[in-house]
């Protein structure tokens, strides 16, 4: 697909605010690929949620041996 026939929308996540890019098809505004990822996005979504629980149950340790 030439450069030419495409368009970039930039947007902001409003749950994570995070940015993200989309490349458009000019000619019927299809979605050709999200960067980053909506996969992507939705793993650093759960694994932030999941660091958010390992601090909240104390289970890291602050001594060394």
């Amino acid at each position: 697909m030439p450069l030419t026939s495409t368009n970039l929308k930039f947007e902001f996540d409003e749950q994570e605010d995070l940015p993200i890019i989309k490349v458009l098809d000019k000619s019927n505004d299809e979605v050709i690929r999200e960067i980053p990822t909506k996969e992507f996005r939705e793993i650093a979504k759960a694994l932030d949620e999941f660091a958010d629980k390992l601090t909240n149950k104390g289970l890291l340790f602050d001594k060394t041996v």
